[in-house]
């Protein structure tokens, strides 16, 4: 496996898909102001494919469709961008130079001799390739480092847009809806076809995690608060204003927040108050709470579907959680 140097900066998102003829990627983003794709392969080590380079500040969030097809990052310069994501990545010229290894390490296998003079030039050609380092020092060629792009769109010219840094981003699959929460305190939902917002919410604090259930029927909160808000967007109060419901039983700020894969219902919370709490949107109250850190909790996400969670916090310690949820519930 091993460890890679993928950004000249702090490394602030992660998220993965997998594409229709089952390629896996994982999608990174960076205080460098990119956003970089990375082709996993058989053994597990990365190759990275292509960047964007559509923001002018930092990256702070970055989500992708299932199938891959499109990825949204964020960024402290206010904006949403929009690319392409999927087996698009490769260049020509990128798929010339797979084809070309995979045919050069078949080569190897079958006359090691003639193989090990075919990778040595290969990688006596510095402006070709690249090391990577991986974590036992052995270093690794991969394609000389990938094309930068411009997004496909840009989600700041509806007149909608964020004011500051956009913090958190998640899909609304198969709908095409983009969610977006922010330090500016609002929650926005974008139709990402027209490129517009159409509809938000605005709070009181900064937003640092949003989710949306497997039906994509609610939108969960969580952020500078101590309670987290339950969002349905298809609902209006009497009034015409938003239906928003508070969950309150967390102590300090809450940093993360993550529905359980198939439920409508349950969740994961963290919070800076070292917990992490169960709940089921239909109780007021969490089904299970747990101190799992002596500081603060930074993130928590469910391991399969459900049974057990792992959370990560400022005490530098990852736990793992057991969490015994009836079947007839679920």
């Amino acid at each position: 496996m091993g460890t890679y140097r993928a950004h000249d900066g702090p490394i602030t998102g992660v998220d993965t898909y997998c594409s229709p003829r089952g390629m896996a990627f994982v999608v990174t983003s960076g205080k460098d102001m990119l956003t970089t794709t990375w082709a996993v392969d058989e053994k597990g080590h990365l190759t990275p494919r292509f960047t964007c380079g559509g923001h002018t500040d930092a990256v702070d969030s970055v989500a992708a469709l299932s199938d891959g097809s499109l990825v949204a990052s964020g960024s402290w310069d206010t904006t949403i961008c929009l690319w392409r994501g999927g087996e698009l990545g490769l260049t020509a010229a990128q798929e010339s130079e797979e084809r070309k290894d995979d045919e050069d390490d078949e080569a190897e296998e079958e006359d090691e001799d003639d193989g090990a003079k075919k990778k040595r030039a290969r990688n006596g050609d510095a402006g070709k390739k690249k090391s990577i380092t991986s974590k036992d020092n052995a270093s690794r060629t991969t394609s000389s480092p990938p094309s930068c792009r411009e997004p496909v769109v840009r989600l700041d010219k509806s007149g909608h847009c964020h004011t500051q840094c956009v913090s958190a981003l998640v899909w609304a699959d198969p709908a095409r809806t983009l969610v977006s929460g922010s330090w500016d305190h609002s929650c926005r939902l974008w139709d990402v076809e027209q490129g517009v917002c159409t509809e938000t919410l605005n709070g009181s604090k900064s937003i640092f995690c949003v989710d949306v259930s497997p039906d994509s029927r609610h939108v969960v909160i969580g952020g500078a608060d101590k309670a987290w808000r339950l969002w349905d967007p298809r609902t209006r109060n009497a009034d015409g204003t938003i239906a928003l419901k508070a969950f309150h039983s967390h102590k300090a700020w809450i940093e993360s927040i993550r529905f359980l894969e198939g439920s409508a219902y349950h969740l994961v919370t963290a919070s800076h108050d070292g917990a992490v709490k169960v709940w089921d949107l239909r109780a007021t109250i969490p089904l299970v709470t747990l101190s799992a850190h002596d500081d603060k909790a930074l993130c928590a996400a469910w391991i399969g579907k459900g049974g057990l969670v792992a959370s990560g916090g400022a005490d530098c310690q990852l736990a793992l959680h057991n969490i015994a949820l009836p079947k007839v519930i679920l």
